[in-house]
């Protein structure tokens, strides 16, 4: 296997951490974010694990993960799926975990034409990814268009898209969606400013 997979692989074996803080997203019936440290708020089956999406540019690489699993502090006996994406970065001592982000699949569904999109990065460097929402249409690809012109393609093989590069990124940044023809179905903004 990749080292930089097993890197992926490795980071979801860790047992679950500890929540250091809750974040509040206000009075909007939108649920609550919850800070962990040590390790993630879940534990991973990692017998589920897919490989569902790889992009890579220079040095680092983002993955599109899905897999089962049991959230720490729910009191759910059925295992939860979740959809994940991993950065890994590959310095002197090899490949390490950069950042990870995701959902899981007990949100409840949304019925809006849209992508679900996590993301960030540092002055010279930005990746981002997630799932696209489109039930009942043929999204074929979306592109991000960032405040300082960066334009980003990605199509959505998996029903996901992920977006690395090694140029500045500047919020906010707006998602357009696609169809197979090349007509612009829908935009919104996925990253504020």
């Amino acid at each position: 296997m990749d080292t930089a997979r097993q890197v992926v692989l490795d980071d979801l074996a860790r047992p679950p951490g500890r929540i250091r803080r809750r974040l509040s997203r206000g009075g909007s019936g939108e649920p609550v974010v919850e800070v962990t440290e040590g390790g993630h708020a879940f534990q991973a089956d990692l017998a589920t694990v897919r490989f569902v999406k790889e992009r890579a540019v220079e040095r680092r690489r983002l993955y599109y993960v899905t897999f089962e699993g049991f959230p720490f502090r729910s009191a759910a006996h059925a295992p939860t799926r979740f959809g994940w994406v991993f950065e890994v970065k590959e310095d002197a001592h090899g490949w390490r975990m950069a950042s990870g982000f995701g959902e899981t699949g007990d949100e409840p569904p949304r019925h809006e034409l849209r992508v679900n999109l996590g993301g960030g990065g540092s002055p010279g460097q930005f990746c981002a990814g997630g799932r696209v929402l489109a039930t009942g249409l043929d999204i074929a690809w979306v592109r991000l268009v960032c405040a300082n012109g960066l334009v980003l393609d990605d199509d959505t093989e998996g029903g996901v898209v992920l977006f690395i590069t090694e140029q500045r990124a500047e919020a906010p940044v707006t998602a357009e969606l696609y169809d197979r023809a090349g007509t612009h179905v829908a935009s919104h903004e996925v990253l504020p400013g």
